[in-house]
């Protein structure tokens, strides 16, 4: 029953997002979509996915390990996807800059609990947020490639984790 009310969402709203962007891509004479606009459909598309794996390794146990893989490799896809839309929003350069300008300054790198926005190393807080201050250009930069850092990584330990589940014992 999930599976069909998943379906059955994912399949109207990316039905709508298609059609949309095939008239605007018509419209404005692009041959593809922009990047953002595909990042969107990633991320609409991504719990079919989900369910459709979780679905498969209910029937077919010994699926599940690639089925892991295919779900780690997925999820980087969506988070980087999600990461780039995020960024793109800020819109064309000088405007980033004004952006972040406006942020009034905190300790950013800190965990959420000490008045920061990082709760999953809090602990940088030490090295980057000693006392308040004001985002720069260079900390969203970071973060960006922390993000990235940890997809691949998040993907490498999926695949390690997958070759010594396939050795014999």
């Amino acid at each position: 029953v999930g599976l069909a009310i998943t379906a059955s969402c994912v399949t109207w709203q990316l039905g709508r997002e298609m059609v949309a962007t095939h008239r605007m891509c018509r419209d404005e004479g692009r041959v593809v979509s922009q990047v953002h606009l595909q990042a969107t459909h990633t991320m609409v598309f991504f719990p079919l996915y989900i369910c459709v794996v979780a679905y498969i390794c209910i029937f077919i146990p010994a699926m599940s390990h690639i089925m892991e893989l295919a779900i780690a490799i997925g999820s980087g896809v969506v988070i980087g996807s999600l990461t780039q839309y995020l960024l793109h929003a800020l819109g064309e350069p000088p405007m980033p800059r004004r952006l972040v300008r406006s942020i009034p300054p905190k300790k950013w790198w800190w965990g959420s609990l000490c008045g920061g926005v990082n709760d999953m190393l809090p602990l940088m807080g030490f090295f980057f947020s000693p006392r308040p201050h004001k985002l720069e250009l260079w900390h969203v930069r970071m973060a960006f490639h922390m993000v990235s850092t940890f997809i691949w990584t998040f993907i490498g330990i999926n695949c390690f984790q997958l070759a010594l589940s396939s050795i014999p014992t």
